[in-house]
This record gives C-alpha cells, structure tokens and sequence, in this order.
C-alpha cells in the first residue's frame, strides 16, 4: 500500500470510502480494488477520501504499423513515429539498447523499437518499425518556357509536364496553389509541385508562360492588279507576309497560292506567329483593272497659229502617252509639234495598269481665213440694228472695234453709223488669221413689211360668208399688169415708183375657194408723217377675199422699200372710195401693219373741209360686220353720185351702151370685162334688170349717214383723203 501516490503524501488507505478498516503500507495490493485514501492535516482528518483503483499486472508492447514511411522534406524525427499508445519509448535495440530522444531524426531503412513505460512498469515487448524516407524529385518539361495562344484561352491545366498531376503555385515555395482553370497570365512563371508515396516534390519546377495574341496581318485593304498580269493569291500582299488568304472573316476555305484573283473580290489573309494563327484576318478587295484605251475626239483640230504640240492631245482621262503607231512605236514627247493630217496613238495608265489598246487621234492643224462679205453695209435707223444685224458669208462672226485685238462687241450693241466694224471667225476651233472690214451706213428710210387688211363693199355686196366675191379672178378679167395710173386720175399718181408691178398666173389661181383668193389690184400710199397731203411712196398690190393685202408678184407679204419710221397709209380702188389713216403708224423691226376693217371713224381720216363726213362703209351684213370703202365711184374720181354733173351712173351707161356685143343699146345688156362701172365687181356691168350695178352704187348714195333727205342727186359724197 505504501506504493500508492497522492500529491500531499503521507496518506492513510481505507478499504472504504467513509470508516472502514485501515491498511498498513506493507499491505499488497490488489489488482482492481478500489483504495480510499485520507490524510491529517493541523490535527484534523481530510473530511473525504481519495478512491484509487490499483492495477497490477503485465503491459503489453505498443501496437501499430510495422512499417512506417516519411517524406525527407518533413525532416522527420523519432517524435513522428506513430503508435496507438502513449507513452513509447524508442530504442535501437529489441530489448536493452539505447533510448533514442523524441528529436532524433528518422534514418531510412532503419528499424526503431517501441516499449511502454508507466511508472515502474514497461511493457513485456517491444514494437518493432521500420522507417522508409521518401525523397521526390520536381517535376520535369521539355519546354521551361510554354508558349500559348489567347484565342485558346489556356488555364494552368493546360501546362505540361513529363510527370503529370502537377500542382502549381505563384513562388517557388510556399505561396498559393492555382486551380486548374485559371487562366495563365501572359509572361507569368507558375511553380509546379508533384507528389509521390504522400510526399511532395522537395523542389518546383518553374515554366515561364508566354500567351501569345497574334494580331491580324496589316496592308492595303484594297489592292491593285493588272487583268493582264494574270494575278493569283499568291500576289496579294502583307506587311508580315506569309499570309493564309481565305473565302470568309472567319472559318472558310483556305486559296491555293496560284488561284487566279477575281475582280471585286474579297480575300482574308491569316498569319500565324509564335504558332498563335491570327485573331482576326485582314480583309483585302482585290481591283483587277483592265484598262481601256483613253477615250476622246478621234479627230482633234488646231490652229496653225498656237504651235500645237503632243501636249495639246485631249483624252477624257489625261495623262496620256502617245506613240506613233497603234502598239509598240515610238512615244512622242510633250513638246514635239503637231503634224496636219498625222494619226497619233494615245496610252493610259490607269490603277497601275496600261491601256490594252490605244486611241487613235487624227489631226487637224488648221489655218482659218477671215470672213467674206459686203464692205459696206447700210441698215435701217428706226430699226435700232445691232451688231448681230452684220452680214457675212459666214456664220457665227465675232465683231471687233479694230482690225487686230481691240474689244468685241456684244450682238446687242448698237450699231453707229460711220463706224468701221471688224469680222472675225473661228472655223475648226480657229480665230481667223485676220479680220473683215465693214463699213456702216445707217439709213432714215427702210425697207419694211406692211401687213394692210381692208374690204371693199361692192365685193361684198350679195355674199353671206365674210369674204369678198373673186368672181374677177374666176372669169380671168384681172389684169396681170397693175391697172393704176395718173391717167385715170390724178388720184392714182405714181410717186417713187414706176407703176411696173405685175403679177402672174401662179398667183391669181392659187388659193382657189379659199379666203386667200386673190379678188382685185388696190393701190397702196405711204404718205410724209409731217404732211398728209404728202404721198412719199406709192405701190399697187393685191386684195384677197379675206382682206390681206399681199405682194402682187409672188402673194407673199406685202415688202415697200425706203420709207420712213412713222408714215400715214391710204388704201384705193378703183371704184371705191379711199380710206387713210388720221394718225401715223409707226414701222418697228421692220414690220408695220393696219387693219382698216376695224379701225374706227375717229381714227380714219377726214378732210379739214368735211369733218363730218364718213371715210368708210359700216357694213352689217350675213357673214360679216366691220368695215369697208365705199363702193360706186365709176368715174375714178373723188365723188360718189347718182344724179347730178358728173355722176358715176353715166360712166355706167357707157359702158353697157359702148360694149361691141350690146349691138342693140339696151341698158339691161351685161358687158362684161375688168370695167369700173362693175360696182359689185361680178365681172360684169349691168345698168339694168335684176341685181344691176346702179342699184348698189343707188344704195351707196342714200344710205349715206350725211344723206338725211335720200336725195339721188346728193353731191356731198367725197373721199376722205387730202389731195
């Protein structure tokens, strides 16, 4: 009992746990039994008892594996070997030998001896362990550097290693393992770590990372060829060169080198650098230009007088080379003179690429002559001539102020008269090499175009369709020779003209049925615009049933020749009264023109000595309203009269009586003929019977608005033109 140990020592054993009997310290103890210990303090007992069970017996060796395996890199000691009991000590030997200390490191291949130690007791045997150090090696690559390309997106699984499982970190001890899908960082150096027998590498191997991004190729995005350089792929060029062309952006079918380039095309080029393909392609048109020869004249002209030269040649695209045969040749130079009559070949280059064919240009080296024509030139005044109213044989004639340089004039200049006007042309793009004189005479007096529209009442008389009867033109009674003449009266005196006007057959039959049938010869006067009294110009002409007065000779416009700017006009026929206009008219561009048929009584002349009388017949009628002469005047003079001294109906009688077929001198005879008793101008003249002509020259008379009483014999009817 004395075996048994408190802290306090010195304590009494009880086989109890309150009385009971004491032992003594001689007492053996029993394996299992439960001891109460008490103890004495300043003379008191403890007032409980510490319970100790007591274990006697043998204890068995520790218990655990027999062979145990360390990583070197551990530095592993005795400490490290594992048992399942506590308390072990480690010998060298199976039974006796040396203790090792926790410390001592671990020897490979040695074999340690484990015994329980408690107390006094140690266990009857002792465990035996064999100790295997491991050492593994880093792991090894081929390639220290590893190169990877961006668009593959690599992560730190897709290092490499000869050993594999390879665990990688950021140092090369210690520091963070990555995960195998992180990505690798361009130019990183990762630090891998393997693990064999439980032990990891005692080094790690560094691999320095390079992730590549290859970046398209770079170039012309368009590109130039020649069709008849036969151009392929291969031809499409790169800054990096080397370059994979393609049908897409991306994905595709690669070209062969010697496929043919295709106009308009796109091709995308690929390279691949550090093994890394291209992220992208370079996206390149293909232009395969096939020059045209230049276009433009094939034949040029020049003037003489420029010097021309090959410079001078003209093609719509410029920049032209020409030679002196249609291929190969000679070329010219710029400066080389032109040659009248020479064919010159012309040759462009266009995208790099020559013409296939060139333009032929024949040239023209021209010498222009001045203008011909009158040197003097004479032009109405009142006109108000321009310089575009000079004449030359030619056209399109530029005039100057002098025989040699000067100052053009526009074609709206005026013209003066007395001045020198000087003609140039260009022909063939070329100014004459001199100049054309021309004098200029301005004139007061001009030839003009008079447009005259008037009626005649007895031509009207018995017709219901607005026109004059042409029933002298019918019967063929007009003359082809005008019939006026001072003899007749002296009302029909010929000034400035010899009364020669004739006209034809052509003439007289043209128009048949129409208004512009010719119904009878008037006479024309044009008198001074300062002096009505004053005839100026005389000139006989045609009347045709609508009215117009027109050219005897050809029935064309009605053309008077040297008359002045403002002028009065007076109509007269033969067996009508006269009618002239009480104010002038004025002649503008050579054109004048009056209207008797509807010019009105205010506007029409009257003499001085009878203002009240009417110059014109106010005609209402069937067909036609307007006005007309006065028709009745047989006698050729300046009074109508029915009755009285000198009246027209004698000059009727006459006529009838004296006509070679009336040979029985009845006054109902019809004489026919261009006679002035044919009032109503028929072709005949009747003086009685039905539809006579007396009767119209009668109606004449007593209608007449002086005529109030309808007197026969009125003597009151005069023409109204100044004598």
């Amino acid at each position: 009992m004395g075996d048994l140990v408190t802290v306090e020592g010195s304590t009494t054993w009880y086989n109890q746990a309150s009385g009971g009997t004491a032992y003594t310290g001689t007492d053996a103890l029993s394996d299992g039994t439960i001891y109460y210990g008490e103890i004495t303090a300043n003379g008191c007992v403890s007032t409980s008892r510490f319970a100790v069970t007591a274990n006697v017996g043998n204890i068995p060796a520790p218990t655990g594996d027999a062979a145990q395996a360390f990583c070197t890199i551990d530095s592993p000691t005795v400490a490290d070997i594992v048992v399942n009991e506590a308390g072990v000590v480690w010998y060298d030997q199976a039974s006796g030998g040396t203790a090792y200390n926790g410390t001592d490191a671990l020897v490979n291949g040695e074999t340690y001896y484990g015994s329980i130690e408690s107390g006094t007791c140690v266990s009857t045997s002792r465990l035996e362990v064999t100790v295997t150090l491991n050492t593994t090696a880093s792991p090894t690559t081929s390639n220290i550097t590893q190169d990877f390309c961006s668009q593959d997106t690599p992560t730190i699984a897709d290092l490499s290693t000869n050993e594999g499982s390879v665990t990688w970190y950021n140092q090369a001890s210690g520091g963070t393992a990555y995960n195998g899908t992180d990505a690798l960082t361009n130019g990183t150096t990762y630090y891998g770590e393997i693990t064999l027998n439980g032990c990891p590498s005692t080094t790690r191997l560094a691999v320095v990372v390079n992730v590549y991004t290859t970046a398209a190729p770079t170039g012309d995005t368009a590109q130039n060829f020649c069709s008849q350089d036969s151009p392929t792929v291969g031809d499409l060029v790169t800054v990096e060169g080397s370059t994979t062309w393609y049908n897409q952006a991306s994905g595709g079918t690669a070209y062969a080198g010697t496929d043919a380039l295709s106009d308009g095309t796109t091709y995308y080029g690929e390279i691949t650098a550090n093994g890394c393909v291209s992220t992208s392609r370079l996206a390149v048109t293909a232009n395969v230009y096939t020059t045209a020869a230049p276009t433009g004249d094939a034949t040029q002209n020049f003037c003489s007088q420029d010097s021309p030269t090959v410079g001078d040649l003209v093609t719509v695209e410029g920049s032209t080379t020409w030679y002196n045969q249609a291929s190969g040749g000679t070329a010219y130079a710029g400066t080389d003179a032109l040659s009248d009559g020479t064919t010159y070949y012309g040759e462009i280059t266009a995208n790099g690429c020559v013409s296939t064919s060139r333009l032929a240009v024949a040239v023209n080296v021209y010498s222009t002559a001045a203008p011909t024509g009158s040197a003097s030139q004479s032009f109405c005044g009142y006109d108000s001539p321009t310089v575009a109213s000079l004449s030359a044989n030619e056209s399109n004639v530029t005039w100057y102020n002098q025989a040699s340089g000067g100052t053009a004039y526009t074609s709206t200049d005026a013209l003066v008269t007395s001045t020198t006007y000087y003609g140039e042309i260009t022909e063939n793009g070329c100014v004459s090499t001199s100049r054309f004189a021309v004098a200029v005479t301005l004139t007061s007096n001009c030839d003009i175009t008079l447009n005259i529209k008037m009626m005649l009442h007895g031509a009207l008389s018995g017709t219901s369709d607005g026109l004059m009867r042409d029933d002298l033109r019918t019967g063929g009674h007009i003359p082809e020779e005008q019939p006026y003449s001072s003899t007749l009266n002296a009302r029909f005196t010929h000034v400035n003209n010899t009364g020669d006007e004739t006209t034809n057959s052509t003439v007289l039959n043209a128009n048949d049925g129409t208004g512009d049938a010719v119904v009878d010869w008037v006479f024309i006067e044009i008198r001074n615009p300062l002096d009505d009294t004053e005839v100026i110009k005389t000139m006989s002409a045609l009347v045709q049933r609508d009215g117009d007065v027109v050219d005897a000779a050809t029935g064309g416009a009605l053309r008077i020749s040297s008359v002045p700017e403002t002028f009065y006009v007076a109509v007269k026929h033969r067996n009508h009264f006269g009618a002239m206009t009480a104010n002038t008219i004025t002649a503008s561009m050579g054109l004048a023109a009056i209207d008797f048929t509807s010019l009105s009584d205010a506007n029409t002349y009257h003499l001085s000595t009878s203002p009240d009388n009417v110059a014109m017949y106010d005609v209402d009628m069937t067909g036609y309203t307007g006005k007309a002469l006065f028709a009745g005047n047989a006698n050729y003079d300046n009074k109508i009269k029915y009755d009285g001294v000198n009246n027209d109906r004698q000059t009727m009688g006459s006529q009838v009586l004296s006509d070679s077929g009336n040979t029985g001198q009845v006054l109902n005879f019809n004489a026919e003929g261009y006679l002035s008793g044919d009032i109503n101008m028929d072709g005949t003249v009747k003086y009685d019977g039905a539809g006579n002509e007396r009767q119209v020259m009668q109606n004449s008379v007593l209608t007449y608005p002086l005529n109030t009483g309808n007197l026969n014999n009125y003597n009151n009817m005069i023409e109204q033109i100044p004598q």
